[in-house]
């Protein structure tokens, strides 16, 4: 039995470099018992809470806007990690891996608007902070939510049938684990990158925002999740060879109920609280949808990649 070691380029350029030189493909032959690779791709995680929001610039010549049913959830974010094969024989091998991610929370509606869109909280927050401090390079904020911190820990089973002469490797995957994530600070919370204009500097975190009309929550939660999915892996050369998997990791057991306490009242532009935001956090499953992609190389004096 052979042991082989697997190194990742997470780069399409690389791959496209690596097809351009690597020799005619052979076929798979050699079947490594365990392998070593590191893994990056691309998640784009599901809906965290759903939002009603209202803004009431009245006293300054404004609109009042009301927006209902935006979700919460998190920008698309690159996730990296590493994963360890166990080969049981030809066709079944278990696989333990990590995947870490960092990624932007974001909320958004449907832009009620003639070009298709999404109207985010985001940027309308980072505008009126222009308005009110002045923007310029002083007091410029430069993010108004935080950050989605999160990592997977998964073992999974994978079954594979060869195909186009055993240099093309197709499989189905089923796994399970668990996911943690954690917000960096409160969910919505501004962050400069010059100087904190002065009337904020002697304020507590969540004061400013809670007396303009946001809520002031943070998450944390470790979750069971199932993952299911497939791919494909495909001998590119001699050496080399590339692995592409599509899968949807559900989270079970989220209870996000606590964020429906922050919920603000009507705004009351007098008062200076311009904003109305209302949470209904997610209970139950959150899907998950995953792409890894890695690119492997068997080092001598071992050939044909799986």
């Amino acid at each position: 039995m052979s042991h082989a070691s697997r190194f990742l380029v997470p780069s399409l350029g690389a791959l496209a470099l690596a097809g351009l030189f690597a020799a005619p493909a052979g076929a798979q032959v050699e079947v490594e018992r365990l392998r070593f690779e590191a893994v990056s791709g691309v998640l784009m995680q599901g809906n965290l809470a759903t939002t009603d929001f209202i803004a009431d610039f009245s006293q300054f010549g404004g609109a009042r806007i009301v927006r209902f049913d935006g979700t919460l959830d998190v920008d698309p974010s690159i996730w990296y990690g590493f994963r360890s094969t166990y080969r049981w024989n030809e066709s079944l091998s278990f696989t333990g891996s990590w995947m870490h991610t960092r990624g932007r929370y974001r909320v958004q509606w449907p832009a009620e608007a003639s070009i298709e869109g999404n109207f985010d909280l985001e940027g309308l927050l980072l505008s009126i902070n222009d308005f009110a401090f002045g923007g310029g390079e002083i007091f410029r904020a430069d993010r108004a939510m935080s950050d989605a911190v999160s990592d997977l820990y998964l073992a999974t089973a994978t079954w594979e049938f060869p195909v186009l002469d055993r240099w093309a490797y197709p499989y189905l995957s089923l796994g399970g684990g668990v996911f943690q994530q954690r917000s960096d600070g409160a969910v919505i919370q501004y962050g400069y990158e010059s100087d904190i204009p002065a009337p904020l500097q002697y304020l507590n975190p969540g004061d400013y925002e809670r007396s303009i009309g946001l809520s002031v929550f943070s998450l944390s939660g470790t979750n069971p999740v199932v993952s299911y999915g497939g791919g494909m892996r495909v001998s590119i050369g001699q050496k080399w060879g590339v692995d592409l998997q599509l899968e949807d990791v559900v989270r079970l057991g989220v209870d996000h109920s606590h964020v429906d306490a922050t919920s603000t009242p009507e705004p009351d532009p007098l008062a200076q609280r311009l904003f109305s935001t209302t949470f209904r956090g997610t209970e139950g499953a959150v899907h998950n949808f995953g792409f890894r992609l890695s690119l492997t190389y068997a080092a001598w004096p071992f050939r044909g990649p799986r």
